[in-house]
């Protein structure tokens, strides 16, 4: 294995505002970019700061960076020539040939840098050349770079301070993609450690992260195959929350990545099997039997857990509308888990031609156990589900809208597969609109109210814990439902009975998952009318649920966020105007509106004179 080091004599840090990197758009937080003149006194300041510690906080950082091409590492070599700590080292692991490692030594030798090169093949480490790595390493802690990589010019010194205040098992940061020559910012990641069980589909982490040294050597020693920094990060990741190890989060974007590089080889075609082995042992420690583990795009994964066959009790409240009960009762009967369903419909005074034509659809789905109870009263959805759970025994129970359709005949079974483990208490789906846009891909607790996740984005297409999920579908422990008391009937009744009892489920202590491959279609509003709920967020606010005006900055949703920036296309606004204007016909009514305005004015006008002409007369 061939290594070429280089070493750096002592000389002022390059000035960001005559370096390569001068233009490009750094932002500690999403769209605060400042230019490089600024940015550099700030450096400046922090040099000064690091001039005054006392010697023993000047600790030692050793980065290990994995670079598909020559172009990678250079910049990344930029941005430490750079940095305002100056207390570090840099080994490369290049992709490329014997060339490239003395092009990148000269190069780092130019800016003064110290550290080592070495070859990888297709940007994976050996098992030998990590090992050599983690040798090489002499810093208290390792931050581990995968391809394309860069770091802001204050990163070194933000890590610096967190060891010093805090000495963590693990750093991690929010992340920057940036693209066109680094100048224009296409997406802002700000991350989260989003829970245990989250591990298991996504690394919260991310790939960019710094650890003690001997951590890093432990982990690095265990592994047996070749293997890449991405899955050595959540590995590293895994060993962090399994043994609850202090980790830090520094909010701001710390992390910059090249855009404009393809990988040469997509994650989800990679070998994963370190990954693999590590996540399923982790599953296990943390009360999940998975039965498999399947690359996504995105790099993310698809746990497939283990069956866990149970009896359900299905609560489906109606008032009317017969023919939204057939559907769902149509999309119960298609199920796997069909055999172990208690259906209990909830029947809050609907009309006896309602009645009979239910009665009739029961006769007719003969493979489901289905009854009926009566609720009289008002339209109260906590009470009418509170009434329906307490007509059965089943272990779990699943709340579901008559307006609702189960899509996958799986969707129940997946349901119960997460809702069997250990310190689950709630699970949810994805559901859909008719026309199949997305409603609800979980619900996080925004700065304002409740906010469906509906974008399309990754986290809508990974299994992860979640602050609430709907309960239009949602399988529920039963002995969490009775813990907790059932749905509050006084304080949430309708809109978000569904968030405060999920707020409710972690405070006791378990935790709420969603999962992609448990999907349904919602015919929402279509079995009663909407109204205004703002009550019902004052109720969830004085319960304890994170969504006042004290959370509206940028970490209010406490889950991992994606900030896109359009810089490809045009403004929405722009957009608009040339879709009106290539309409003859709204370009018609447009015109007629105008001149109707224009008369109008003109009117206004005289009007306006002639009564301002009377008062100056009199």
């Amino acid at each position: 294995m061939q290594f070429i080091e280089f070493k750096a004599e002592a000389s002022p840090r390059r000035s960001l505002v005559s370096s390569e990197l001068a233009g490009t758009a750094f932002q500690l937080l999403p769209r605060a970019h400042y230019p490089a003149g600024r940015l550099e006194k700030g450096l400046r300041w922090q040099e000064k700061f690091i001039a005054a510690l006392p010697e023993h906080s000047k600790r030692k950082i050793s980065l290990v960076a994995v670079c598909s091409s020559l172009a990678q590492a250079k910049t990344l070599a930029a941005s430490l020539s750079v940095q305002s700590y100056r207390n570090f080292e840099v080994h490369f692991a290049l992709t490329g040939g014997g060339e490239d490692l003395e092009r990148i030594k000269a190069y780092c030798e130019q800016r003064s840098l110290s550290g080592s090169a070495s070859v990888c093949a297709r940007a994976e480490l050996s098992a030998q050349h990590l090992v050599e790595l983690s040798n090489r390493a002499s810093g208290e802690y390792v931050m581990l770079l995968p391809p394309a990589m860069f770091l802001h010019p204050q990163a070194l010194f933000a890590h610096l301070k967190s060891i010093i205040e805090h000495s963590p098992a693990l750093i991690y940061s929010n992340e920057v993609t940036l693209i066109r020559s680094l100048q224009e910012t296409k997406e802002y990641y700000r991350k989260s450690c989003g829970g245990k069980l989250s591990l298991l589909a996504m690394n919260p982490f991310g790939d960019g992260i710094c650890i003690k040294r001997d951590m890093f050597a432990e982990i690095a020693s265990s592994i047996s195959t070749k293997i890449c920094v991405e899955d050595l990060s959540w590995i590293i990741a895994a060993h962090v929350l399994q043994h609850n190890l202090p980790s830090r989060f520094i909010r701001l974007g710390l992390l910059c990545r090249d855009g404009s590089f393809a990988s040469s080889l997509p994650w989800e075609d990679r070998s994963h099997s370190e990954l693999f082995k590590s996540l399923t042992a982790y599953a296990s420690a943390v009360g999940v039997e998975v039965k498999s583990l399947e690359a996504q795009p995105e790099q993310t994964l698809r746990p497939r857990l283990k069956d866990a066959p149970a009896r359900v009790q299905v609560v489906i409240p109606f008032r009317d509308k017969p023919e939204l009960m057939e559907g769902c009762l149509r999309s119960l009967s298609l199920q796997s888990a069909a055999k172990d369903l208690e259906i209990t419909l909830v029947d809050n005074e609907s009309s006896q031609r309602t009645v009979y034509e239910i009665d009739l659809q029961i006769k007719r789905f003969k493979n489901l156990n289905i009854s009926i109870v009566p609720a009289v009263g008002y339209f109260n959805y906590a009470w009418l589900n509170n009434v329906g759970a307490a007509q059965r025994s089943a272990p779990f129970i699943l709340l579901l809208n008559n307006d609702v359709e189960l899509i996958s005949e799986d969707t129940i079974a997946e349901l119960l597969r997460w809702a069997a483990c250990r310190d689950v208490g709630a699970v949810g789906g994805r559901l859909y609109y008719p026309d199949g846009d997305v409603q609800s891909a979980g619900i996080n607790f925004g700065p304002a109210r409740p906010v469906a996740v509906h974008l399309d984005n990754m986290f809508m297409n990974v299994a992860r814990e979640v602050n609430a999920v709907t309960f239009a579908m949602a399988l529920i422990k039963r002995s969490v439902f009775e813990q907790i008391g059932g749905l509050d009937e006084f304080r949430c009744p309708n809109g978000f009975g569904d968030a405060l009892f999920c707020d409710s489920v972690q405070k006791a202590g378990y935790k709420v998952i969603y999962t992609p491959h448990a999907s349904a279609i919602h015919y929402e509003s279509r079995s009663r009318d909407l109204f205004p709920e703002e009550l019902e967020l004052m109720e969830l606010f004085e319960q304890g649920v994170p969504i006042s005006d004290l959370f509206s900055d940028f970490e209010a949703e406490n889950q991992p966020t994606r900030v896109i920036f359009n810089v490809l296309d045009e403004p929405p606004v722009v957009k608009l105007a040339g879709r009106m204007a290539a309409n003859p016909r709204v370009s018609s009514v447009a015109n007629t509106l105008a001149d109707g305005l224009i008369s109008l004015n003109r009117v206004r006008r005289s009007v306006g004179t002639t009564f301002s002409s009377r008062i100056h007369r009199s």
